[in-house]
């Protein structure tokens, strides 16, 4: 019987893997073209179509790079323009001797009115300690031979004299580079 058994094995066993044989010729297994891809959502994509994509993407990075850059070109045309621009004359009346000083400093009257309320104001404990002086409330470490923020430089308006108003407007004109550079009195 155990033969029978085996021999009926052999003979189930050689049946079956004819009929695998024969199921496998009749269901090739399911190949993607070469030109096709499956992508992660069982989606088929052409690699054509992706590069495509990548192209428009690089054309469109490089389209918003060159308007960033085109604007950020104005903004310094538009800057530099600003920076030429007479700054004499106050957006609102601050009074006479804050327009005569503005027009005579080449600073903006509101810098001036901030400062000092265009007044010949001395304040001593300003200005790192050194004391700030005048309309624009300088630093007087400018007028110092020996440059309090450079000590083999002497200040930018050394041998001025802060009290006299000539020397003084020549100095916040150096500072300013004629009202162009506001940036000292920026907060």
């Amino acid at each position: 019987m155990r033969s029978f058994l085996s021999g009926l094995l052999v003979v189930a066993g050689a049946f079956l893997v004819g009929q695998m044989t024969i199921w496998m010729l009749d269901h090739p297994p399911h190949v993607e073209p070469a030109e096709a891809r499956v992508t992660s959502l069982g989606t088929v994509t052409d690699p054509a179509h992706d590069v495509e994509i990548e192209i428009g993407r690089i054309q469109h990075d490089e389209h918003e790079a060159r308007l960033a850059a085109e604007a950020q070109a104005a903004e310094a045309l538009a800057a530099a323009e600003r920076a030429r621009t007479p700054r004499s004359t106050p957006t609102r009346d601050l009074g006479p001797d804050c327009a005569r000083l503005a027009a005579q400093m080449n600073l903006p009257a509101e810098i001036l009115y901030r400062e000092s309320r265009c007044t010949w104001a001395y304040n001593p404990t300003g200005c790192g300690g050194r004391g700030c002086l005048g309309p624009a409330q300088l630093d007087a470490g400018h007028f110092n031979d020996t440059s309090p923020w450079n000590p083999n430089a002497q200040g930018s308006c050394a041998g001025l004299n802060p009290e006299v108003e000539a020397d003084y407007v020549d100095c916040v004109n150096r500072l300013s580079a004629g009202g162009t550079n506001l940036r000292p009195w920026a907060f």
